[in-house]
C-alpha cells in the first residue's frame, strides 16, 4: 500500500455509515480486535476491519499468482484522512432503494507499506440494515495513489475484478429486531366471547409505507374474516387493509400510502370480531 494510496471498504446494502471521518479509529498494534456486538437488525454496533496486504507481483512457474498467508502479517497504524461516500443505491427493495456506503481511508502517514503489513481500524456508529437475514459480503480493497486497484475486489468494475467471490469479507447473519414493548388488550375476557382487540407495539426499525404487519393468534383464538379492522389506529397513517388466513389464526395488515413510520413509534391497531378461546 503506497504512501498516498487508500484502503476502501464497501458495506452491504442497507447499512448506514456516519458521514464523518472521525467515525474511523485505527487500532494500535497489540490490541485485540474489537468484538462485534449485537448483530441485531437495525442496531448500531462498531465494526473492526483487519486488512493484510499479501498479494505479490511474482508469478509461480505454473502461471498463477503467488500469495503468502496473512497469518504472519505485521501490524501498522496509519495517520490518515477518511472519507465516506454513497456509491449508489440497491434495488432489493424496489420502492425504497437502499444507499450503498463506502469508506475510503487514505494512507498519509505510514509511508509505503510492503506486502505483509496489517492495518486495523474500527468504524464507529454503523447502523445495520433494517431487515433480517444474511447481510451479504463486505468488500475491502487497496488502491494506488492514482486510484488503480491493487488488492481486493471492486464489484462495480468487473473488468479489473475477476475474483470478487474470493476476495471479500463474509457477511453476517442479522436477527429480527423486537417489537418492544408489545401488548394486547381484549374488550372481553369471557371464554368463547367475541369482541374487539387492540394490539400495540413500539417499532424498532423503520416501518415502510408499503410494509405489512402480521399478528398471529394463540391456539384456540381466531380473527373474524369479515371485518378484521375497526378503523381505529394510531401511530400509523395511509390505507390499512387486513387479510385473514383461512383458519382465522393469522391477520396480515398491509399498508398502502402514508408516511414511513420512524423507529421508536408506538403503533396501535384495533381488530373487530376477535374470538376468545372457548374454554
Amino acid at each position: 500500500l503506497a504512501e498516498g494510496g487508500a484502503l476502501e471498504l464497501d458495506f452491504p446494502e442497507g447499512f448506514v455509515v456516519p458521514m464523518d471521518h472521525s467515525a474511523v479509529v485505527f487500532v494500535p498494534p497489540g490490541v485485540n480486535d474489537s468484538t462485534v456486538e449485537g448483530w441485531l437488525m437495525g442496531g448500531a454496533p462498531n465494526v473492526t476491519v483487519t486488512v493484510c496486504s499479501n498479494r505479490t507481483n511474482a508469478t509461480n512457474t505454473n502461471g498463477t499468482n503467488a500469495t503468502n498467508s496473512s497469518t504472519n502479517c505485521s501490524e501498522t497504524v496509519m495517520e490518515s484522512n477518511t472519507t465516506v461516500f454513497v456509491r449508489g443505491f440497491s434495488r432489493s427493495l424496489p420502492s425504497h432503494p437502499q444507499p450503498l456506503y463506502t469508506i475510503a481511508v487514505a494512507n498519509t502517514g505510514a509511508g509505503n507499506l510492503s506486502r505483509g503489513h496489517t492495518v486495523r481500524f474500527t468504524v464507529y456508529g454503523v447502523r445495520n440494515r433494517p431487515w433480517s437475514g444474511n447481510s451479504g459480503p463486505f468488500y475491502p480493497r487497496t488502491r494506488s495513489p492514482d486510484g488503480s486497484l491493487v488488492d481486493g475486489c471492486d464489484p462495480s468494475d468487473p473488468s479489473v475484478s475477476f475474483d470478487c467471490e474470493i476476495e471479500n469479507a463474509p457477511g453476517v447473519l442479522l436477527d429480527p429486531a423486537l417489537l418492544a414493548p408489545a401488548d394486547v388488550s381484549l374488550e372481553t375476557s369471557v371464554a368463547g366471547a367475541e369482541g374487539r382487540m387492540i394490539v400495540s407495539f413500539v417499532t424498532n426499525n423503520t416501518l415502510f409505507n408499503d410494509s405489512s404487519i402480521e399478528v398471529a393468534a394463540p391456539l384456540g383464538y381466531s380473527f373474524s374474516p369479515i371485518a378484521a379492522l375497526t378503523g381505529f389506529y394510531t401511530g400509523i397513517d395511509g390505507g390499512l387493509f387486513a387479510g385473514v388466513s383461512a383458519d382465522g389464526t393469522t391477520a396480515a395488515v398491509t399498508r398502502r400510502g402514508g408516511q414511513d413510520v420512524a423507529p421508536g413509534t408506538e403503533v396501535e391497531l384495533e381488530f373487530a370480531g376477535f374470538t376468545n378461546l372457548p374454554t
